[in-house]
């Protein structure tokens, strides 16, 4: 009796997840492969951008770091006869000039990444939409980014880089 029970249990769950898989349609696709199909195209403009950025920066580094070596050796040149009023207040503009300096150049490197995101970022929003249709279009329920690496196990999926390249046109 109690095997007769334990037997009908074990099908009504085979059931219960035989019911469950054909309701859910898996896919994977390798999302790194298709940014990179996408933002290819793209890459030289995207560069020629962010390189004007960062002489433009750049540039306003190099006045920065002028403005310093011309109050350095000013101190230099003029020293010994300043009083000790003039060459400690002369000494804290250039510790002031060093820092301002340094800060410009943290802060620069932070924006120029900002600004290759802001750059990048509408082709990876392109991709996303385009696997959205292609899902919605498909019927599939999830959709796994396969170079992610999350999942340990999981049944075999369709990769539909394929469906997703033909939406893009590429």
């Amino acid at each position: 009796m109690k095997k007769g029970i334990g037997l009908v249990i074990i099908v009504f769950m085979m059931l219960v997840a035989t019911q469950a898989k054909a309701q859910n349609k898996f896919g994977h696709i390798d999302f790194g492969k298709l940014y990179e199909l996408v933002l290819t195209p793209h890459m030289d403009s995207i560069n020629a951008e962010l390189q004007k950025y960062q002489k433009d920066l750049e540039s306003v580094l190099q006045e920065m770091s002028s403005e310093y070596e011309k109050k350095a050796m000013d101190y230099q040149t003029n020293s010994n006869s300043y009083s000790d009023l003039i060459k400690k207040t002369k000494e804290g503009e250039l510790k002031t000039l060093e820092q301002k300096i340094y800060d410009f150049q943290t802060q620069a490197q932070q924006d120029i990444q900002k600004k290759q995101m802001e750059l990048q970022n509408p082709y990876i929003e392109k991709a996303k939409k385009a696997v959205e249709k292609v899902a919605k279009a498909n019927g599939y329920t999830y959709v796994f980014n396969s170079t992610e690496g999350l999942l340990l196990y999981a049944e075999p999926s369709q990769d539909i880089m394929s469906l997703v390249k033909k939406e893009l046109g590429l």
